[in-house]
């Protein structure tokens, strides 16, 4: 049995479960990623901008009565399927476990929900007289998300505007490869769910997007 509380599982890594690297290029499933635009380029925000709302959650001292799952030595991820299977028990519950903590019976997550013509693999929605869509996530092959490729679209806040003033003249994007395909499938989730947090994971990777200047299907610079 773990002897890892919830709480105590925020601090620490996955386990490290083997995982055989998807060399491919990420695909564009359909009309409306296709005629998505990746945002122009990104900010990068700091661990302890997030880490700040996480402790209002994860002080409360129910977390700290349930354990987290034990690992389990028979995993390789390989597919999308083992990503989000493996998600399911060591990402997801801890987060649910956090959310239901925190906002007890006002929030539900959903698989596989599709809205107009998007299907994510997870989503939490506000639970109420409507169900409203606050963030999704959509689960990857081990090795679709390259770092290297997101890193060189990272831009200083001070330096905004001369990168502003060069994507213009030059109709020119930081986002290229498998990154600006992720990027154009987040854009349209956010989209389609009207929602600016969009998180996509491929079990090394976890990239937590807000698109704050997403209007319709453009990303915004």
């Amino acid at each position: 049995m773990s002897s890892v509380t919830i709480a105590e599982s925020f601090d620490r890594p996955l386990p490290p479960i083997p995982c055989i690297q998807h060399s491919g290029n990420a695909h564009i499933s359909g009309p409306s990623t296709s005629n998505a635009e990746a945002p122009s380029f990104a900010f990068s925000v700091p661990f302890n901008t997030w880490d700040q709302y996480a402790d209002q959650v994860l002080r409360r001292s129910s977390l700290s009565g349930h354990a987290l799952a034990s690992y389990e030595t028979t995993r390789q991820l390989r597919l999308e399927a083992d990503v989000a299977d493996a998600a399911a028990v060591h990402l997801i519950n801890p987060i649910d476990m956090a959310i239901s903590s925190y906002r007890p019976g006002s929030v539900i997550s959903l698989n596989q929900h599709t809205v107009g013509t998007a299907r994510t693999d997870k989503c939490w929605l506000f639970n109420g007289s409507e169900e409203v869509p606050f963030a999704v996530l959509d689960y990857k092959r081990p090795g679709i998300i390259r770092e290297k490729e997101f890193a060189k679209a990272f831009v200083l806040p001070q330096h905004t505007g001369t990168y502003s003033r060069r994507v213009t003249q030059m109709r020119r994007r930081c986002f290229v490869g498998n990154s600006e395909t992720l990027l154009k499938q987040a854009v349209n989730y956010s989209d389609q769910y009207q929602t600016k947090y969009v998180a996509l994971f491929d079990w090394q990777c976890l990239l937590l997007l807000v698109l704050e200047q997403r209007e319709g299907f453009n990303g915004g610079l």
